[in-house]
């Protein structure tokens, strides 16, 4: 008895348009099982089989209906891997060199960037500041000193030098640490937490981060951090 073979989704759409333009046992064939295999496999794959008198009709000119390939359902999901994402067209096309001129996700059709979208706007992100990565709570510090140390400037007058010298060294900052966030209050725990997996994976392959900060050519724009992840060989 032979097995039902595991399929990419598309697979699953090259057999559909298969069976509805050649006769099974051609289809079946290409894959090297039987036409039998096939209709069993194409019950559990959700794909649509002819019915009675297609081929009568369409050999007419009558006009034969094809029944539309269905949404994979819970049941086929074992059976249909990558029924998700969907690739451009022509891909086999593409040399080495071409693929990596691409821009991360072109590879995808439309349809895919746009559920990926979708996907990635619902997910949730566990938050918890306890598992910040340490350059993260560090700089959470340095915010937090920043503005407790312009709190507390802004009460003393600028002759007040020994007392302001004080307040400097209760709340230090370090000038050289750049990660600017650009968010909104409540999407900033997401980012630090993102950016903690980020760190986490640099860490762990002993890739270097580095920071620099650029002007923003816009009067009164903030300044630019870009970050540039780098191997030491």
């Amino acid at each position: 008895m032979e097995s039902i073979p595991r399929i990419t989704n598309d697979q699953r759409i090259e057999i559909y348009e298969g069976i509805w333009n050649k006769p099974i046992k051609e289809v079946a064939k290409k894959y090297d099982i039987s036409d039998t295999t096939l209709r069993k496999s194409c019950g559990l794959y959700g794909t649509p089989l002819l019915y009675a008198g297609y081929w009568a009709k369409k050999n007419h000119g009558k006009g034969a209906e094809i029944t539309p390939l269905p949404p994979i359902d819970n049941h086929s999901k074992a059976y249909v891997t990558n029924y998700h994402l969907k690739f451009i067209s022509g891909l086999s096309n593409y040399n080495y060199d071409d693929l990596l001129a691409l821009k991360p996700l072109e590879i995808l059709a439309d349809s895919s960037k746009s559920l990926l979208t979708q996907h990635l706007q619902k997910m949730s992100v566990l938050v918890n500041p306890d598992t910040y990565h340490e350059y993260i709570k560090k700089q959470i510090q340095e915010d937090k000193n920043k503005k407790l140390k312009a709190e507390a400037l802004s009460k003393l007058s600028k002759t007040s030098y020994k007392r302001r010298k004080a307040v400097e060294k209760k709340f230090p900052t370090n000038h050289d640490r750049q990660l600017p966030v650009y968010c909104s209050k409540d999407k900033m725990a997401r980012a630090y937490s993102l950016l903690t997996n980020l760190f986490t994976v640099t860490d762990r392959y002993g890739l270097q981060r580095t920071f620099t900060a650029k002007l923003s050519p816009m009067p009164g724009a903030p300044k630019k951090s870009e970050l540039t992840i780098s191997s030491d060989s």
